[in-house]
C-alpha cells in the first residue's frame, strides 16, 4: 500500500501511471480516498524500477473524528474503497429471531457472548464481491470474546493490527476477521487471489479506521 502526500481524495478524480501507461480503477489499483492510500491489485506489475506516477484533487476541508460509532457508522460508504459500492441496502437485525433467520445455527456463538444487533451488506466492484457483517457484542471484553472464539487456524495478521487476521485456510476464497470496540467484523470475498487478498484487507484496515478517517463527502 502506498501512502500519498494528500488524504480526502476526491472520488474518480485520481489517474494512476505505471511507465507511463495510464492504470483502471478496481481492475489495476484501488485507492482508499479518506485514508489517501494506492493499493496495487496486481503486485507482481510493479517492481522497483517501476515508475509510477499519480495526479488526483483532495478536498481542502480536513473531516473530523466521527467520535463514538453507530453499526451503520462502521459500513463504508460507495466508493470510498476503490470503486466498491453496495448491491442493496444494509440489512440490520436487532432481535435473535432475525439472527436465526440470517446465519441459522450459527447464532448461538452470538447470542452467548451478548450480541445486541448486527449489519449485513455485500459490496460488487464488477464480478467480484466482499460480504461485510459487523455484530455489535454489547461490550468491548464482548467482540473480543467471539474474536478468539472463532480465530481460524490458518491466519496472518492484517496490516500489523493486533485486532485483525485474514484466513488463508481457506480453499478458494478469503475471509477476515476483527473487533473494534464493541464491534466485531467479518469479511468474505467470492475469490482467492491478489485482488481478492489486497481488496479484503484494504476493506478491513478501512473499517477499523473508520472513526478518524470517514469522509462526510462520501
Amino acid at each position: 500500500v502506498y501512502t500519498l502526500s494528500k488524504k480526502y481524495i476526491i472520488p474518480a478524480s485520481e489517474r494512476v501511471y505505471v511507465d507511463g501507461e495510464l492504470l483502471t480503477n478496481g481492475t489495476d489499483y484501488t485507492v482508499i480516498y479518506t485514508a489517501g492510500q494506492l493499493a496495487f491489485l496486481n503486485p507482481e506489475r510493479i517492481d522497483d524500477l517501476s515508475v509510477i506516477s499519480v495526479e488526483y484533487e483532495s478536498d481542502l476541508v480536513p473531516k473530523k473524528d466521527l467520535g463514538a460509532l453507530s453499526l451503520l457508522d462502521m459500513l463504508p460508504a460507495d466508493n470510498e474503497v476503490g470503486t466498491w459500492a453496495r448491491a442493496g441496502e444494509a440489512q440490520l437485525i436487532t432481535d435473535e429471531t432475525g439472527l436465526y433467520n440470517q446465519i441459522d445455527g450459527a447464532a448461538p456463538k452470538y447470542i452467548d457472548r451478548g450480541w445486541v444487533s448486527s449489519v449485513y451488506v455485500k459490496y460488487l466492484q464488477g464480478a467480484r464481491s466482499i460480504q461485510v457483517s459487523i455484530h455489535d457484542m454489547g461490550s468491548d471484553a464482548g467482540a473480543q470474546a467471539i474474536y478468539n472464539f472463532a480465530l481460524p487456524p490458518s491466519r496472518q495478521a492484517i496490516g500489523g493490527h493486533e485486532n485483525a487476521v485474514l484466513d488463508i485456510g481457506l480453499p478458494a476464497a478469503y475471509a477476515a476477521f476483527s473487533y473494534l470496540d464493541r464491534f466485531y467484523i467479518e469479511l468474505d470475498t467470492s475469490d482467492k487471489d491478489d485482488a481478492a487478498r489486497t481488496s479484503i484487507e484494504l476493506f478491513a484496515n478501512q473499517i477499523l479506521d473508520r472513526k478518524t478517517k470517514a469522509g462526510a463527502h462520501l
